[in-house]
């Protein structure tokens, strides 16, 4: 198999239209609709102007293939697996003193392949990161034993336990 005849019918089947769905034919234009709706035009205009030029779908069809394209844009700039930053490991003791989990070097995710380890960028969490109101970002930084125990720690909280001996300070 000739890999640059194959390459260059794909890509050329990938450019026909007519065989492309809408949603497809819409997400290789996003870029040029949303620049449009944020000049102001209306989206009856914009679906207009598609429908004119071959996409045609009805508005609620164009909203929701909007939406959904939005969200698929919004997800993938959160990944859970951003490229990590070439930094070297904590050495400082405020940094072992940080409950933040650790950031992975490329050499260390290229030597290690297993799915389970994740990538997450360094993240401060604050002093009471227990109880604090956490950021999103802070949020799924947190490891599944550091968001057990915070888990705990809120629910001990809001719900006391009335028969649990708290330790008794004596002087």
């Amino acid at each position: 198999m000739d890999n640059s005849v194959a390459a260059a019918r794909l890509q050329m089947l990938a450019n026909v239209s007519e065989k492309r769905p809408k949603a497809a034919q819409l997400r290789s234009i996003i870029d040029d609709v949303e620049l449009a709706l944020s000049a102001g035009i209306s989206r009856q205009h914009v679906r207009d102007e598609l429908a004119s030029l071959g996409l045609d779908m009805t508005l609620n069809v164009f909203a929701l293939t909007l939406k959904r394209i939005r969200r698929e844009r919004r997800h993938c700039a959160q990944s859970p697996f951003p490229v990590p930053p070439e930094i070297a490991p904590a050495t400082s003791p405020e940094q072992r003193e940080n409950p933040a989990p650790a950031v992975v070097s490329k050499q260390a995710r290229s030597e290690k392949s297993d799915a389970s380890v994740f990538i997450t960028e360094s993240i401060g969490l604050p002093d009471d990161w227990m109880t604090a109101e956490l950021t999103p970002a802070q949020i799924r930084s947190l490891t599944p034993t550091q968001r057990r125990a915070r888990t705990q720690a809120k629910t001990a909280q809001y719900f006391p336990n009335r028969f649990q001996t708290s330790p008794v300070v004596e002087s």
